[in-house]
């Protein structure tokens, strides 16, 4: 297992999105994703739009086992595949025993009153983003998502570097957390805590089984958790 950071060249999925397009990044790979930002990948890339498909209205987003049943199947059919799922962007959820719920008291439509038959992009308050949110509740929120993005990214990954497939895990931006009285991730907004992302790759010359808490360790000491 390789634990390292990349710099993502932006701070939203929307320009992420365009930057990829412009630079055919992922033509020729199927693009399996819970986000509708990136309904914007054109022809070049064979998009499925698991948004559509899978949506949870419970949650308010879309459940990253749905990204990654279909993304699996792709990977072993040869196929070159980019698995995006939502999490732990907002809305916030975690599993709690056998269940995936809202985060209790986090930032998800169920806490901040927004409508949750819309997609994150419409349904998130203004106030989520000017620091009017109390953000030691939103760092603890993005911690419980984030704790529970990785393990359902380690238990796929696990799984497909075992079977010989190279896996890489990161993320097209990072998240506002405090800094300058923000939370989120503004548009065109250059700075550390916004490019800097993960970089996991797990591969077949290490078959050692590393778990979720080991690797937020890691992601601790390189400053993507407190």
């Amino acid at each position: 297992m390789v634990v390292d950071s990349a710099i993502s060249p932006v701070c939203v999925t929307q320009q992420f999105v365009e930057a990829a397009s412009r630079e055919a990044i992922f033509d020729g790979a199927t693009y399996v994703s819970a986000n509708p930002a990136s309904r914007a990948f054109d022809n070049a890339v064979d998009h499925k739009a698991v948004y559509e498909s899978d949506w949870d209205d419970d949650l308010g987003t879309v459940r990253p086992e749905a990204v990654y049943s279909i993304a699996s199947e792709r990977v072993r059919s040869g196929e070159r595949t980019v698995a995006h799922t939502m999490q732990p962007h907002y809305p916030h959820i975690c599993r709690i025993g056998g269940d995936v719920v809202p985060v209790p008291g986090g930032l998800n439509p169920t806490t901040l009153g927004a409508s949750q038959d819309e997609t994150p992009a419409q349904n998130i308050p203004y106030a989520f983003f000017t620091g009017s949110t109390d953000v030691r509740r939103a760092r603890q929120s993005y911690r419980a998502c984030t704790k529970f993005a990785w393990e359902s990214a380690l238990e796929t990954g696990g799984t497909l570097a075992a079977e010989g497939y190279t896996v890489a895990i990161t993320a097209d931006h990072g998240e506002l957390l405090g800094e300058w009285g923000l939370v989120g991730h503004p548009w065109r907004v250059r700075i550390r805590p916004l490019v800097e992302v993960p970089w996991i790759v797990l591969g077949t010359e290490n078959r050692q089984s590393e778990t979720a808490d080991s690797v937020e360790e890691k992601l601790e000491a390189l400053g993507y958790v407190e």
